[in-house]
């Protein structure tokens, strides 16, 4: 096996052994799996390589970051994991403020997929960061039930917060669950 041939089964391009996302010794390991499974789905391999190499980390620097949004893919499945990738980045948690802000500057952020995701982390972070209180306009503004799901989960969210959701929240599911906490003991001093 060639490093080359390996590369073509699998769909990565020089760039994932250059940019430290995959190492030769994996890509082997890969390919022998993927001749000797019946998963032949190349890109299930580049995923499992992405998610590989950044559930093995801790932090990544900005040149790493960079990395992910130069990653191609070129299978012979033709899929491109580019959204699921940049999607996966936001969510790790392991991006910093400054470099979750600078991602921005990617057009990918703006693909609706991405968008949604992004915004939705970027509120969150904003309320980790000012507190339920300064923020919860945002929330109110915002239809995405995982916002809105992760308010009620928060330790300090306060009644008015829960009745606002109870009446106002993305979905019934939300509604249901705030309305139960607003009839809760823990709320019930708060009268």
């Amino acid at each position: 096996m060639s490093t080359k041939e390996a590369m073509e089964r699998l769909g990565y391009t020089q760039e994932w052994i250059d940019r430290g996302v995959i190492s030769e010794e994996f890509l082997a390991l890969q390919y022998h799996e993927i001749n000797n499974s019946e998963d032949q789905n190349a890109e299930h391999y580049r995923w499992g390589g992405f998610l590989n190499y950044i559930r093995g980390k801790s932090t990544l620097s900005d040149n790493e970051v960079e990395n992910i949004f130069a990653l191609e893919d070129r299978g012979p499945d033709d899929i491109d994991l580019h959204i699921n990738r940049v999607i996966e980045l936001i969510q790790s948690g392991l991006l910093t403020d400054e470099q979750f802000v600078n991602i921005a500057n990617h057009n990918e952020i703006l693909e609706k997929p991405i968008q949604k995701i992004y915004q939705r982390f970027a509120l969150r972070r904003k309320i980790r960061s000012i507190g339920i209180e300064l923020a919860f306009d945002e929330v109110k503004s915002s239809t995405d039930t995982a916002v809105h799901e992760y308010v009620l989960d928060l330790p300090d969210i306060k009644l008015e917060h829960v009745r606002w959701l109870a009446e106002n929240g993305a979905n019934k599911r939300v509604r249901n669950i705030a309305g139960q906490m607003a009839n809760s003991r823990r709320f019930r001093g708060d009268v």
